[in-house]
């Protein structure tokens, strides 16, 4: 009896613990780029997860290899739209991160420079007393 009580616990915080919160933010969201209401948003998802959640394993499985591949398109032409978007920035940016890198480069070299003994000068590094 006390198996129930917990399987049933579990499957009602499933509900509320993880999935609502992120509906949550989804209907925000959707409010605030498409201004449609969070109730429909939340109502829509709710019913989707619940679906997936009493349909047990093999309709999660049959749902994610559906849906997955739909969100790394939608990822992969997002990316792009952002890319060509800022598209001008493009060659600069590349710029900017060899000028950083050479950069960083030198400051290695110069730092080097001070720690071990130049051999044509005579010099000792600032490390070793006189």
């Amino acid at each position: 009896m006390a198996c129930c009580i917990v399987a049933i616990a579990t499957v009602i915080s499933s509900f509320g613990t993880g999935s609502l919160p992120q509906i949550n933010n989804i209907a925000q969201g959707m409010e605030a780029t498409f201004n449609i209401q969070p109730m429909v948003t939340g109502a829509v998802l709710s019913i989707l997860l619940a679906l997936v959640i009493l349909g047990g394993i093999k309709r999660i499985a049959a749902i994610t290899s559906r849906v997955v591949p739909l969100m790394a398109a939608v990822y992969i032409i997002g990316a792009l739209a952002v890319i060509l978007y800022n598209a001008e920035n493009i060659i600069p940016s590349f710029l900017l991160c060899l000028l950083m890198h050479l950069v960083a480069r030198l400051r290695l070299v110069a730092s080097w420079g001070r720690l071990l003994p130049m051999p044509l000068t005579g010099r000792k590094p600032w490390f070793i007393l006189q």
